[in-house]
């Protein structure tokens, strides 16, 4: 090992290092609620207790089918043995955050890449990267099992018998990718593409008829599955309005694409890289757009690997999904140490082009400290409370969770609850379910349901129910307090109530009013 090597390799360690004991310092023990984190719990709860694969949270129990099922399936045994333990579950999303960097390194070294150690220090300050490493998401484990995909896919591609063992587990992982989160199919095709343009053996026909055969099953029987238990996976969303679901027309459909482009540029990318949110066009968020385009199309040109195509198939379906221009940012982050590594190479490419020996690397330096400073400041509070807990202050995390305790403590176990939004965030905290909510609050058809769910209780909540009811919220409380003889507050706390059914009064009203 020369001296540049063993150099290398020390700076990379000190950064995991340093990475490991910062993330680590910042775990704590308090909630998380967001709509997906509970959804994965519940999934795992259910797992785990042996129910399978199903909507649990729901009285009429229907199987999952728009998750993939892979990373409940990782939580259910700690869930089992320690039961929905916040502090023991964002340990293991740390962890395999900063595997993440230890990954993210070794396909540096595979690449070539010099100048590792400096990539690997801008995405360890990387703001999402942090806070997502912090929540209980599929992202950190989606990008462990891609980056252990592309890493094995990169040794198969220079393997000469085509069932080299790098193979397999390169297929293993890419499979554990698609089974995490439904965007790795976006990894067959660019695994494919990479083997094709391969010269000579190295990219034998072989090679791609095991890739086509072994994803393609696993694809399929996922998809098969869905079909066959009543459900609809993600490609269900895909040209469709999103207001009504149904499909949308053509000139629809290129005015998404458009709009997704235009939010990527101008907005996705640049917050992403820099950890900024940027509520308006600029001529930063432009300059770091131009930097990362730029350093794709320079190492496309030189290298053409599984990253770069990866990257490319990826951006093409973000481009296509309907809902980027919306809330993109999320959809990103399986891309974000790939971001971060091109607009270095781009803003290296610029530099490059100065002829003086000191101002060129000084720029470079400069530049990426300059985004590592603004990943790490200000802004970081803000990713923060957008992604981990889905703008969800910690006093109303509190007050959720003293609400849902109450639940749990006075309920009945078979209590049946009517929530609007906040069923799935009830289920995971009191283990009482919710009769599914629907389309929402509808007050012409909210009697009628209430009879036929067989409801015990009505929960008006000051997070999720007001989000979900927007300007219902009032009206509902409204209605509810009109009727004091069929809805007997039972909770009150902090804008969050609990108003319990009594059915027989309920059936002699609508009896009364039909």
């Amino acid at each position: 090992m020369n001296a540049w090597v063993r150099y290398k390799a020390i700076s990379a360690a000190i950064i995991v290092i340093a990475a490991l004991v910062i993330y680590g310092c910042s775990l704590n023990a308090e909630a998380v609620l967001g709509s997906d984190t509970a959804v994965y719990l519940n999934l795992a709860t259910s797992l785990s207790h042996g129910h399978g694969y199903v909507n649990s949270w729901l009285t009429n129990t229907v199987p999952q089918t728009k998750f993939p099922f892979l990373f409940p399936l990782l939580l259910s045994p700690w869930v089992y043995f320690f039961g929905i333990n916040f502090l023991r579950l964002k340990i293991i999303m740390v962890v395999l955050g900063v595997a993440v960097l230890v990954l993210f390194y070794r396909l540096l070294e595979k690449q070539g890449e010099e100048h590792s150690p400096a990539i690997l220090f801008l995405v360890s300050c990387s703001a999402y990267l942090f806070v997502f490493s912090h929540t209980i998401l599929s992202e950190i484990p989606y990008l462990f099992f891609s980056l252990l995909a592309m890493l094995f896919m990169m040794s198969y591609q220079q393997a000469e018998p085509w069932s080299d063992r790098t193979g397999r587990w390169g297929v293993i992982f890419l499979i554990a990718a698609y089974f995490t989160r439904t965007i790795g199919v976006c990894l067959a095709p660019a695994a494919i593409i990479t083997m094709l343009s391969t010269q000579g053996k190295r990219g034998g026909f072989k090679k791609n008829i095991f890739l086509v055969a072994t994803t393609g099953a696993a694809a399929v029987a996922w998809t098969l599955r869905n079909y066959l238990v009543g459900g609809r996976g993600y490609a269900h969303y895909f040209f469709v309005d999103k207001a009504t679901m149904r499909p949308a027309a053509l000139p629809e459909v290129i005015l998404s694409l458009l709009k997704n482009g235009y939010a990527l540029f101008f907005y996705v990318i640049p917050g992403a890289v820099s950890g900024i949110r940027f509520e308006a066009r600029s001529l930063t968020a432009v300059l770091i757009s131009a930097g990362v385009l730029t350093g794709f199309i320079v190492n496309f040109r030189r290298k053409r690997t599984i990253l770069e195509w990866y990257v490319l198939a990826y951006i093409s379906v973000l481009l296509l999904w309907p809902w980027v221009a919306v809330s993109g940012q999320r959809f990103i982050v399986p891309l974000l140490q790939f971001l971060l590594y091109y607009f270095y190479c781009g803003v290296r490419y610029f530099v490059g082009r100065i002829e003086n020996r000191i101002v060129a690397p000084f720029l470079l330096t400069a530049v990426t400290l300059c985004v590592a400073i603004t990943n790490l400041s200000s802004p970081l509070r803000f990713v923060e409370r957008e992604y981990q807990q889905e703008e969800v202050t910690k006093a109303e995390v509190k007050n959720f969770t003293a609400l849902s305790s109450w639940l749990a403590g006075k309920a009945a176990s078979d209590a049946r609850l009517l929530s609007f939004g906040a069923g799935r965030q009830l289920y995971l905290l009191s283990g009482r379910k919710s009769v599914d909510d629907g389309e929402g609050y509808d007050a012409n058809m909210f009697w009628d349901k209430l009879r036929r769910t067989g409801v015990d209780y009505v929960v008006v909540d000051a997070v999720f129910g007001r989000q979900t009811l927007a300007g219902g919220y009032a009206p509902l409380l409204t209605l509810l307090r009109e009727h004091p003889e069929i809805f007997r507050g039972v909770y009150a706390a902090d804008k969050n109530y609990v108003f319990q059914v009594d059915k027989i009064k309920l059936e002699r009203f609508c009896g009364d009013n039909s």
